[in-house]
Protein backbone atom coordinates (compact mmCIF):
# COMPACT_ATOMS: atom_id res chain seq x y z
CA UNK A 1 0.00 0.00 0.00
CA UNK A 2 1.19 3.61 0.16
CA UNK A 3 2.78 3.68 3.62
CA UNK A 4 6.50 4.11 3.02
CA UNK A 5 7.91 4.24 6.53
CA UNK A 6 9.17 0.72 7.17
CA UNK A 7 9.76 1.32 10.85
CA UNK A 8 6.17 2.45 11.31
CA UNK A 9 4.87 -0.53 9.36
CA UNK A 10 6.81 -3.07 11.43
CA UNK A 11 6.19 -1.43 14.79
CA UNK A 12 2.47 -1.00 14.30
CA UNK A 13 1.74 -4.72 14.22
CA UNK A 14 3.28 -5.20 17.64
CA UNK A 15 0.90 -2.75 19.32
CA UNK A 16 -2.44 -4.42 20.07
CA UNK A 17 -5.63 -2.61 20.89
CA UNK A 18 -4.63 -1.26 24.29
CA UNK A 19 -6.39 2.03 23.69
CA UNK A 20 -9.70 1.03 25.29
CA UNK A 21 -8.84 2.35 28.75
CA UNK A 22 -7.86 5.73 27.37
CA UNK A 23 -11.11 5.88 25.42
CA UNK A 24 -13.08 5.30 28.63
CA UNK A 25 -11.24 8.15 30.35
CA UNK A 26 -12.28 10.47 27.54
CA UNK A 27 -15.94 9.47 27.68
CA UNK A 28 -17.17 12.95 28.53
CA UNK A 29 -15.76 14.53 25.40
CA UNK A 30 -18.10 15.72 22.68
CA UNK A 31 -18.68 13.21 19.91
CA UNK A 32 -17.73 13.74 16.29
CA UNK A 33 -16.97 10.79 14.06
CA UNK A 34 -15.92 12.14 10.67
CA UNK A 35 -16.41 8.75 8.98
CA UNK A 36 -19.61 8.15 7.01
CA UNK A 37 -21.51 4.88 7.53
CA UNK A 38 -19.08 3.85 10.29
CA UNK A 39 -21.21 0.92 11.46
CA UNK A 40 -21.83 -0.49 7.97
CA UNK A 41 -25.60 -0.17 8.26
CA UNK A 42 -27.59 -1.69 5.39
CA UNK A 43 -24.90 -1.24 2.74
CA UNK A 44 -21.22 -0.71 1.94
CA UNK A 45 -21.11 2.83 0.37
CA UNK A 46 -19.31 5.14 0.67
CA UNK A 47 -16.71 2.49 1.55
CA UNK A 48 -14.85 1.07 -1.45
CA UNK A 49 -12.18 -1.50 -2.24
CA UNK A 50 -8.54 -0.35 -2.18
CA UNK A 51 -5.74 -2.67 -3.31
CA UNK A 52 -2.04 -2.21 -2.60
CA UNK A 53 0.08 -0.82 -5.42
CA UNK A 54 3.69 0.07 -6.22
CA UNK A 55 6.10 0.26 -4.52
CA UNK A 56 4.30 -2.54 -2.62
CA UNK A 57 3.14 -5.62 -4.56
CA UNK A 58 -0.15 -5.19 -6.39
CA UNK A 59 -2.93 -6.52 -4.18
CA UNK A 60 -5.70 -8.82 -5.31
CA UNK A 61 -8.99 -9.14 -3.46
CA UNK A 62 -12.53 -7.89 -2.94
CA UNK A 63 -14.82 -6.22 -0.43
CA UNK A 64 -18.57 -6.71 0.07
CA UNK A 65 -21.15 -5.76 2.66
CA UNK A 66 -22.38 -8.70 4.72
CA UNK A 67 -25.42 -8.92 6.96
CA UNK A 68 -24.13 -12.09 8.66
CA UNK A 69 -21.51 -10.27 10.76
CA UNK A 70 -21.83 -7.26 13.09
CA UNK A 71 -19.62 -6.13 15.97
CA UNK A 72 -22.65 -5.23 18.10
CA UNK A 73 -24.58 -8.39 17.25
CA UNK A 74 -27.36 -6.53 15.41
CA UNK A 75 -27.63 -8.77 12.37
CA UNK A 76 -29.72 -8.04 9.30
CA UNK A 77 -29.68 -4.25 9.08
CA UNK A 78 -26.33 -3.45 10.66
CA UNK A 79 -23.58 -5.51 9.11
CA UNK A 80 -19.86 -5.38 8.40
CA UNK A 81 -17.40 -5.09 5.56
CA UNK A 82 -16.01 -8.43 4.41
CA UNK A 83 -12.51 -8.05 2.97
CA UNK A 84 -11.06 -10.99 1.04
CA UNK A 85 -7.34 -11.05 0.26
CA UNK A 86 -6.57 -13.46 -2.57
CA UNK A 87 -3.96 -16.21 -2.43
CA UNK A 88 -2.09 -14.64 -5.33
CA UNK A 89 0.14 -12.74 -5.29
CA UNK A 90 1.89 -14.46 -2.42
CA UNK A 91 4.37 -11.59 -1.92
CA UNK A 92 4.80 -9.87 1.42
CA UNK A 93 2.89 -6.55 1.82
CA UNK A 94 0.21 -7.38 -0.75
CA UNK A 95 -2.97 -5.96 0.76
CA UNK A 96 -6.70 -5.40 0.32
CA UNK A 97 -8.67 -2.77 2.22
CA UNK A 98 -12.09 -1.28 2.69
CA UNK A 99 -11.42 2.43 2.30
CA UNK A 100 -13.08 5.83 2.56
CA UNK A 101 -11.97 9.36 1.69
CA UNK A 102 -13.32 11.67 4.40
CA UNK A 103 -13.69 15.27 3.19
CA UNK A 104 -13.73 17.89 5.94
CA UNK A 105 -16.19 20.78 5.85
CA UNK A 106 -13.22 23.16 5.90
CA UNK A 107 -9.43 22.76 6.08
CA UNK A 108 -8.67 21.68 9.63
CA UNK A 109 -5.52 22.04 11.73
CA UNK A 110 -5.09 18.51 13.06
CA UNK A 111 -3.40 18.53 16.44
CA UNK A 112 -4.43 14.99 17.38
CA UNK A 113 -6.50 12.15 15.94
CA UNK A 114 -8.40 9.31 17.58
CA UNK A 115 -8.99 6.45 15.16
CA UNK A 116 -9.80 2.77 15.24
CA UNK A 117 -11.93 -0.15 14.14
CA UNK A 118 -13.13 -3.56 15.23
CA UNK A 119 -12.35 -6.70 13.27
CA UNK A 120 -12.99 -10.43 13.30
CA UNK A 121 -10.83 -13.11 11.68
CA UNK A 122 -12.55 -16.40 10.78
CA UNK A 123 -11.06 -19.53 12.30
CA UNK A 124 -10.81 -20.92 8.76
CA UNK A 125 -7.97 -18.48 8.01
CA UNK A 126 -4.46 -19.91 8.14
CA UNK A 127 -2.94 -18.89 11.50
CA UNK A 128 0.65 -18.76 10.28
CA UNK A 129 1.73 -15.25 11.27
CA UNK A 130 1.97 -14.11 7.67
CA UNK A 131 -1.08 -11.82 7.63
CA UNK A 132 -2.23 -8.93 9.76
CA UNK A 133 -5.39 -6.85 10.20
CA UNK A 134 -5.04 -3.11 10.73
CA UNK A 135 -6.74 0.25 10.65
CA UNK A 136 -4.86 3.04 8.86
CA UNK A 137 -5.26 6.80 8.43
CA UNK A 138 -3.63 9.34 6.12
CA UNK A 139 -4.15 13.12 6.00
CA UNK A 140 -4.15 15.22 2.81
CA UNK A 141 -3.87 18.91 2.08
CA UNK A 142 -6.49 18.77 -0.70
CA UNK A 143 -10.15 17.73 -0.59
CA UNK A 144 -9.73 14.62 -2.77
CA UNK A 145 -7.28 12.53 -0.72
CA UNK A 146 -4.55 13.14 -3.29
CA UNK A 147 -1.85 15.40 -1.80
CA UNK A 148 -0.49 13.41 1.15
CA UNK A 149 1.00 15.45 4.01
CA UNK A 150 4.41 13.93 4.75
CA UNK A 151 4.43 12.06 8.03
CA UNK A 152 0.70 12.49 8.61
CA UNK A 153 -0.23 8.81 8.55
CA UNK A 154 -0.64 6.11 11.16
CA UNK A 155 -1.44 2.43 11.44
CA UNK A 156 -2.41 0.07 14.26
CA UNK A 157 -3.17 -3.63 14.08
CA UNK A 158 -2.11 -7.15 14.96
CA UNK A 159 -0.63 -10.17 13.25
CA UNK A 160 -2.82 -13.25 12.93
CA UNK A 161 -1.01 -16.13 14.61
CA UNK A 162 -1.96 -19.41 16.22
CA UNK A 163 -4.63 -18.91 18.86
CA UNK A 164 -5.84 -15.56 17.53
CA UNK A 165 -8.53 -16.52 14.97
CA UNK A 166 -11.89 -16.86 16.72
CA UNK A 167 -15.24 -16.74 14.94
CA UNK A 168 -16.91 -15.43 18.09
CA UNK A 169 -14.61 -12.55 19.01
CA UNK A 170 -14.29 -9.01 17.68
CA UNK A 171 -10.86 -7.50 18.27
CA UNK A 172 -10.13 -3.77 18.40
CA UNK A 173 -7.25 -1.74 17.02
CA UNK A 174 -6.56 1.96 16.97
CA UNK A 175 -4.77 4.93 18.47
CA UNK A 176 -6.58 7.43 20.73
CA UNK A 177 -3.84 10.03 20.51
CA UNK A 178 -2.11 9.98 17.13
CA UNK A 179 -0.11 13.18 16.72
CA UNK A 180 0.71 14.26 13.15
CA UNK A 181 3.57 16.63 12.31
CA UNK A 182 3.22 20.21 13.51
CA UNK A 183 1.07 22.50 11.36
CA UNK A 184 -0.83 19.65 9.67
CA UNK A 185 -3.60 21.52 7.87
CA UNK A 186 -5.79 18.83 6.32
CA UNK A 187 -8.75 19.07 3.96
CA UNK A 188 -9.38 15.31 3.81
CA UNK A 189 -8.30 11.99 5.26
CA UNK A 190 -8.27 8.40 4.08
CA UNK A 191 -9.37 5.69 6.48
CA UNK A 192 -8.55 2.07 5.61
CA UNK A 193 -9.33 -1.23 7.31
CA UNK A 194 -6.79 -3.61 5.86
CA UNK A 195 -5.69 -7.21 5.48
CA UNK A 196 -1.98 -7.29 4.62
CA UNK A 197 0.44 -10.16 4.01
CA UNK A 198 3.35 -9.67 6.41
CA UNK A 199 5.38 -12.42 4.83
CA UNK A 200 5.24 -14.65 1.78
CA UNK A 201 2.03 -16.67 1.83
CA UNK A 202 0.02 -18.48 -0.86
CA UNK A 203 -3.08 -18.70 1.36
CA UNK A 204 -6.26 -16.63 0.94
CA UNK A 205 -7.53 -14.62 3.93
CA UNK A 206 -10.84 -13.10 5.03
CA UNK A 207 -11.48 -10.38 7.57
CA UNK A 208 -14.61 -8.59 8.82
CA UNK A 209 -14.42 -4.90 9.79
CA UNK A 210 -16.95 -2.76 11.64
CA UNK A 211 -17.29 0.34 13.89
CA UNK A 212 -14.64 2.32 12.02
CA UNK A 213 -14.02 5.82 13.33
CA UNK A 214 -11.87 8.92 13.04
CA UNK A 215 -12.30 11.90 15.33
CA UNK A 216 -10.09 14.97 15.54
CA UNK A 217 -8.63 17.16 18.25
CA UNK A 218 -10.00 15.52 21.36
CA UNK A 219 -13.50 14.37 20.39
CA UNK A 220 -14.67 10.82 21.06
CA UNK A 221 -17.25 9.02 18.89
CA UNK A 222 -20.55 8.32 20.70
CA UNK A 223 -20.26 4.60 19.97
CA UNK A 224 -17.07 4.45 22.04
CA UNK A 225 -18.36 6.23 25.11
CA UNK A 226 -19.83 2.91 26.35
CA UNK A 227 -17.32 0.60 24.73
CA UNK A 228 -17.37 -3.11 25.55
CA UNK A 229 -15.65 -6.29 24.47
CA UNK A 230 -17.64 -9.19 23.06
Amino acid sequence: MQFQNAARRIGAWGRAAAFLGLVCLAATAQAQNTVQNPNLTNSLPPWTLLLSSAPDPAGNGSVVWTATQDASGVLGTSGAAQVDLAASPSAAHAAASVSQCVVFAAPTMVLQANYGARFKIPASDVADGSVGAAVEIRFFSDATCTQFIAGAGGMQGRAIVSGVPDDGFWYSAGDPAFTPPANTLAASAEVHATLRKLGTSAAPYTGYFDDIFLSLNGTVPVSLQSFGID
